[in-house]
């Protein structure tokens, strides 16, 4: 068995950052098609485009500074309570050809 004691904080929160950004994509996409369709719906398609590449832009930046902020503070706190209790605990084996 490994024992798995710190992580580095700052590579938790670049992956979780990139992670959620593009999860902010996929979902921006989402919403973004959405509001289309009502601005569209309602009368004005230039606002409905406006929209839907304004939710295109933002989700995704504001997911990703999110997710840099929760996988810092996950790192840190991973940190802290393995010093604690000790780490996640697993087994690596050689994989076979």
């Amino acid at each position: 068995m490994k024992e798995l004691k710190k992580f580095d904080v700052f590579s938790v929160g670049k992956i979780e950052s990139l992670l959620l950004a593009v999860m902010g994509l996929f979902i921006g996409v989402i919403y973004g098609v959405i509001v289309a369709i009502i601005g569209t719906a309602s009368g004005h398609p230039g606002l409905g485009i406006l929209g839907f590449f304004g939710v295109i832009i933002f989700l995704p930046i504001v997911y990703g500074v999110l997710g840099l902020i929760m996988g810092l503070l996950t790192g840190l706190f991973y940190n802290w309570i393995a010093k604690k209790v000790g780490g996640l605990e697993f087994e690596l084996v050689d994989k076979k050809r």
